[in-house]
C-alpha cells in the first residue's frame, strides 16, 4: 500500500506538472485588474517605500514608536506598561527619546526598562527591581542598547509618598533598528485571476538580515525561489536520464496502457524523459558540487548564503493549509544573507517571475 501511495503521489505530481507547464504557456499578462490582489498587502516595517528605481530597501534604519504620551502619575503608582520586542536572529536595536516631568517638589520619578522575562509579577516593578536595565532620576534623555532575543517593559514609577507629589510626564520614545523581518509575496492567485510577480521583486538588505518569501494565494498554485549561482547548474522541470538498454521498465499498475518513450542512446544505453528532483524540492549545491537536501519544518525550509554555494532552490511553496498538496513542500522559503552582493532569482514553474536581492 505504501508503494502504491507514492507511486499515486508520482504519478499526480507528474500530471500537475504537465498541467502546469501548459498553463505557462497559455497565461495572459494581467493588467489593471489584478492590481487589487496586492492592495493591503502590508510589508513588515511599512514605513519602507520604493526608490526612485523601484528598489525597497532594508538596510536602512527605522524608528518604531513605542511611546508619545502624556501621563499623569499618583504618588506610589506606576504609568502603564508599554513593551518592545527585539527577536534573535537579528541585530540589535537602541531606545532613543527623551521625556519631561512637571508637578511636585520631589524628583522622585524613575524611568524603569527592564526584561519581561525576569519578572517575578508581570507588570510589578517590586517584582523586576534587582534585573533594571536603567535607572534615570535627573537625566531626561535616553539613548541605550537593546541586546536582541528579548521583550522588555518600559514604565514609570512615581516614588514619592506625598500625596501632593502627583506626576505629570511626558514622554517620546522611539526604538531605532535595521527592519526585524523582510518578506516577499512569491505570486498572487484566487480563483478568477493570477498575477504571477515576486512583490517586492527589488530589494536592498544589510548583511546578516534574513529574507522570507510565503505564497499568499487562495489556490493551490506552487512557486519556486531558485538561486542559480553558477550557470551550469540551471535546472529544468524535466531532464534526461540515460538507461542501460537491459533496463525493464513495468507500468504501474501492471498491465495498463502505457509505455515510455525512449531514444537512443551510447553505449548500449537509452535516454528518457522523467521529473527532475531538484526543481521542486528543497536543496542546495554546495562549492563542492554536492547536493543537500534541505529539512523541511513547518516553518518551512530556511538557508544562510555564504556566497560560495551553486544552486540554491526552495521547494514549492504553497498557500498556508495546502502544504500537503506536493512532497516536500511548504508556505515559507527563509534565507539568511552572510556576503555582500547581488543575488537574482526566478520561479522555475513561472520563469518569468524574477528578483533581484542586494546585499551591502
Amino acid at each position: 500500500m505504501e508503494r502504491e501511495r507514492k507511486i499515486g503521489v508520482l504519478v499526480t505530481l507528474t500530471l500537475s506538472m504537465m498541467i502546469l507547464s501548459t498553463a505557462m504557456l497559455l497565461e495572459l499578462s494581467i493588467g489593471s485588474s489584478a492590481k487589487g490582489l496586492i492592495q493591503g498587502v502590508g510589508l513588515y516595517n511599512g514605513n519602507i517605500k520604493a526608490s526612485q528605481s523601484g528598489t525597497y530597501k532594508y538596510n536602512q534604519l527605522v524608528n518604531d514608536t513605542i511611546v508619545n504620551e502624556n501621563m499623569q502619575i499618583p504618588p506610589g503608582n506606576q504609568s502603564k506598561t508599554f513593551t518592545m520586542s527585539v527577536p534573535s536572529g537579528g541585530f540589535s536595536a537602541r531606545l532613543l527619546g527623551s521625556y519631561s516631568i512637571k508637578g511636585g517638589a520631589v524628583p522622585a520619578i524613575h524611568l524603569y526598562v527592564v526584561d519581561a522575562s525576569k519578572c517575578a509579577i508581570p507588570y510589578q516593578p517590586s517584582s523586576c527591581s534587582s534585573y533594571i536595565i536603567d535607572q534615570i532620576s535627573s537625566n531626561s534623555y535616553i539613548n541605550m542598547s537593546l541586546p536582541i532575543g528579548k521583550t522588555y517593559n518600559l514604565f514609570f514609577l512615581n516614588e514619592a509618598n506625598i500625596a501632593s507629589e502627583e506626576k505629570s510626564v511626558s514622554a517620546k520614545f522611539f526604538l531605532e533598528h535595521y527592519p526585524f523581518s523582510v518578506k516577499i509575496m512569491t505570486g498572487q492567485t484566487n480563483n478568477t485571476i493570477s498575477l504571477n510577480q515576486f512583490f517586492p521583486s527589488k530589494i536592498e538588505v544589510k548583511i546578516g538580515q534574513s529574507i522570507t518569501w510565503y505564497n499568499p494565494s487562495q489556490v493551490a498554485e506552487p512557486h519556486t525561489v531558485t538561486l542559480v549561482l553558477d550557470g551550469k547548474y540551471r535546472a529544468g522541470v524535466f531532464a534526461p536520464f540515460s538507461i542501460p538498454n537491459t533496463t525493464k521498465l513495468i507500468s504501474v499498475p501492471l498491465g495498463s496502457n502505457t509505455q515510455p518513450t525512449l531514444l537512443p542512446g551510447q553505449n548500449r544505453t537509452s535516454n528518457m524523459i522523467a521529473l527532475n528532483e531538484r526543481a521542486f524540492k528543497p536543496i542546495v549545491i554546495e562549492s563542492s558540487g554536492v547536493a543537500k537536501f534541505l529539512n523541511v519544518s513547518k516553518l518551512g525550509a530556511n538557508y544562510t548564503i555564504n556566497g560560495s554555494e551553486k544552486y540554491i532552490n526552495s521547494g514549492f511553496l504553497l498557500p498556508t493549509g495546502k502544504e500537503g498538496s506536493f512532497p516536500s513542500s511548504a508556505n515559507t522559503f527563509t534565507v539568511k544573507f552572510n556576503k555582500a552582493g547581488r543575488y537574482d532569482y526566478f520561479d522555475i514553474f513561472h520563469p518569468w517571475m524574477t528578483g533581484k536581492i542586494t546585499v551591502r
